[in-house]
């Protein structure tokens, strides 16, 4: 995989034999290493452009309150794979099938040991000294059956080398010290729906009621790819988790769909949102001011309610994730200065990969 300024372009395959997918199209590469003796020709047409809308895009909807609810999800994972990464995404797709064979008969094989170990020791309980040997030599046999799919396990992965510019390697390495500082954000939340509020309300009152889920974010890695980078893994209560490498976004849902997303076609978008909190305050959050459970049209507390806790307004931060393709994710971060820091460095990481180059 190669990116730079210019672009994104990877190639897979052998030498002598493999196909490059970028943004002029699809190519096969055939020749033999060593001879100087090579071709390249079109396999595919220009990708176009995809037809596709915004997940950030506004939508007219029914006069009516359950109608206003919006999903905040990625609908299709396999969908939001930019042109020049499909490739890829098939190696790894591919890879992933090989690995729950694998698996399927490592279970196969230990099943398979563990009754030749109950066997083994029922022969020695009944004395049986002439098969006690044979036993024996079965349950090493499927103990090295098990230890080598184990092994095969291990190396079933698709070795992804990223080259790019020592600038861009900076940048990232900038980008990853924003978000060691964000992981100490005391809750992230995954935002699953959104619900535009139609009452007339005061400017110190939250304007949208969501739905929310508590995630984690940390660093990992993908099993499937072979990488010396960690990726920067957020967690996706209602669909796959997000993991930012230097080139592109990998979406992997619970079904182990891929999608992978070059990384200047993510739109990143910080914003902060206030929320009349109900439950815990993180002890990092910014409290603008306070409300009432039952408050009158005027912000002052309604006496007809006995119990009327007063409630705190936090100030979080927000960040959205989308794409043409098909990417609508949204996080809620208690420390909203950590949020907009991060915003701001994947921003500059961008600017950075693909901005252009003077002449």
């Amino acid at each position: 995989m190669n990116f730079s300024k210019q672009g994104v372009s990877t190639t897979v395959g052998i030498p002598g034999a493999n196909v490059n997918f970028n943004r002029d199209g699809q190519f096969l590469n055939t020749g033999l290493p060593g001879t100087g003796i090579y071709d390249r020709r079109r396999i595919g047409g220009k990708s176009r452009k995809s037809k596709r809308g915004s997940g950030h895009q506004d939508i007219s909807l029914p006069d009516k309150e359950e109608a206003d609810k919006k999903e905040i999800a990625t609908k299709d994972v396999v969908g939001t794979t930019s042109e020049g990464m499909r490739g890829v995404r098939d190696t790894l797709l591919e890879c992933h099938r090989e690995r729950l064979e694998i698996k399927k008969e490592i279970i196969n094989a230990k099943r398979s040991l563990k009754q030749k170990g109950y066997l083994l020791a029922a022969s020695r309980i009944l004395i049986i000294g002439f098969i006690i040997p044979w036993f024996e030599r079965k349950r090493d046999e499927c103990s090295e059956d098990v230890e080598n799919l184990e092994q095969q396990l291990d190396l079933c992965k698709v070795k992804v080398e990223i080259r790019s510019d020592i600038e861009i390697e900076t940048a990232f390495e900038k980008l990853q010290e924003k978000y060691a500082a964000l992981q100490k954000s005391e809750m992230v939340w995954d935002i699953t729906s959104s619900l535009k509020n139609r009452k007339s309300m005061k400017a110190e009152t939250a304007n949208h009621a969501i739905s929310r889920e508590i995630v984690r974010i940390s660093y990992a890695g993908i099993p499937v790819v072979d990488t010396p980078y960690r990726a920067l893994h957020f967690e996706n209560a209602n669909g796959g988790d997000l993991y930012f490498l230097p080139a592109f976004l990998a979406l992997i849902d619970s079904a182990n769909n891929f999608g992978l997303v070059a990384i200047r076609e993510v739109k990143c978008r910080f914003s902060e949102e206030k929320m009349v909190e109900h439950h815990h305050v993180p002890s990092d959050a910014k409290i603008d001011s306070h409300t009432w459970m039952h408050a009158n049209k005027d912000g002052s507390r309604d006496k007809r309610y006995k119990n009327n806790p007063s409630l705190p307004i936090c100030h979080y931060g927000r960040i959205d994730w989308t794409t043409t393709t098909g990417l609508n994710e949204s996080y809620l971060f208690s420390n909203i200065g950590l949020a907009r820091e991060f915003a701001a460095g994947f921003s500059s990481y961008q600017k950075q990969m693909y901005s252009e180059i003077k002449t």
